[in-house]
């Protein structure tokens, strides 16, 4: 089956399914459950292409709803190639992956089975585990089909999570239509590209065309919500951004009439604090709560973002700012980087690729200052951010 040929699925099956989304009926043999009440916020985070960045934002997000104390479970849905997944160290990772999940090939009423359990306080994560592509085609030869991640998601197991958040893989197509069918709300996140801009908004609508006719069985199609993402001040972005919105706004696009899509206040600037929290394996809010610059600090725009999604938990979002997890040895805060305070009495720590001592002070090119990446303060040997090889950066035993 085509994919194009995907949006009428045989009248039988299309009502089974919509039955058990009643919880009237259930899909014969897809459901070895019962049928309960889905997590309390599912977020989904899409791309018509790669690259855009979803993915770490998504896996940055996950860590900063965890630290505010809520229950998250983050899925790594890009099948071929799993990135969110990859980000945080993994203190316990499962047998299983998203392909047992969508082909229900795992046995749910363990835990142990499905969910790994990272280094983050309250984040959990699925793995993406389909290297060789199997799943777009077994999901277009399964009954519910497209339905099958929102079917499972149903189960009990998923009941304990306040905030389940679904990557994608950055393409238009059948994995990416599951995933925006699971959620309660979508996040598209593209760089201020104007070509970007266009294929994202094209994408977009032909995407949801294809999910409109399931709304006949009762089934809600989620808002889009468009994120910017390597947004920097300059013309040319402030231009393609005001284009957009403008678009957006008007409801210039295709489909406005039965395609709801907005723009989200916040957008994330292209700085190198990005970067470094991917490179350290650590939520960007845990690496930057204040700054020099003229912009926000890495910590409030991801607190704005948060808030913007989920507002009901505005309280615990403000509490992180407060509490700084992560920071000089509270909760979360993780050895080998700038969360970590100096030891009292400790040797005065030099950076051995460029020689720096005072960490925090000193500045790079981006006017961040820079942090410690890898440090130990009783041989007084580290690696800091503000060296330009910092990321590749061969690492001696000592510095750790």
């Amino acid at each position: 089956m085509r994919n194009d040929q995907i949006s009428t699925f045989s009248g039988q099956a299309e009502l089974v399914v919509a039955d058990s989304l009643t919880q009237t009926a259930t899909l014969s043999g897809s459901l070895p459950f019962p049928l309960t009440k889905v997590a309390t916020q599912i977020l989904s985070i899409i791309s018509t292409k790669g690259g855009e960045g979803k993915s770490t934002q998504g896996a940055y997000l996950a860590g900063f709803t965890a630290d505010a104390g809520l229950k998250t479970l983050l899925i790594d849905g890009d099948y071929s190639q799993p990135t969110s997944c990859s980000i945080y160290h993994l203190d316990y990772e499962a047998p299983c992956g998203l392909y047992e999940l969508l082909t229900q090939t795992v046995n749910l009423s363990n835990p142990e089975n499905i969910i790994s359990r990272t280094c983050i306080p309250n984040l959990d994560v699925i793995v993406s585990n389909d290297p060789d592509e199997r799943l777009p085609g077994e999901i277009l030869h399964i009954a519910d089909g497209r339905m099958r991640l929102r079917n499972v998601l149903q189960h009990p197991l998923f009941r304990q999570y306040d905030v389940i958040i679904i990557d994608s893989k950055g393409a238009a197509g059948v994995m990416t239509e599951i995933v925006v069918l699971a959620a309660n709300s979508v996040v598209g996140v593209i760089k201020p590209i104007l070509p970007d801009v266009r294929e994202f908004l094209r994408g977009t609508v032909r995407l949801v065309n294809r999910l409109l006719p399931l709304r006949m069985y009762g089934i809600t199609i989620p808002d889009i919500h468009i994120l910017i993402n390597h947004f920097e001040n300059t013309v040319l972005d402030r231009q393609t951004l005001r284009e957009l919105t403008g678009i957006v706004e008007q409801k210039k696009y295709t489909g406005a009439g039965d395609i709801n899509i907005s723009m989200l206040n916040t957008t994330i600037e292209k700085l190198e604090v990005y970067k470094r929290g991917h490179a350290t394996g650590q939520p960007v809010h845990r690496l930057e709560y204040t700054t020099d610059r003229k912009s926000l600090p890495a910590a409030e725009t991801i607190h704005h973002l948060a808030c913007e999604l989920f507002p009901q938990w505005k309280a615990m979002f403000d509490d992180v700012l407060c509490r700084r997890p992560g920071v000089n040895g509270t909760a979360g805060a993780v050895a080998g980087t700038d969360a970590v305070a100096d030891e009292t009495g400790a040797q005065e720590a030099v950076c051995v690729g460029c020689g720096c001592t005072d960490n925090n002070a000193c500045v790079n090119e981006f006017r961040e200052p820079c942090h410690w990446l890898k440090v130990n303060y009783k041989t007084g040997r580290g690696v800091c951010s503000s060296c330009e090889s910092f990321l590749n950066h061969p690492l001696t035993d000592d510095a750790e």
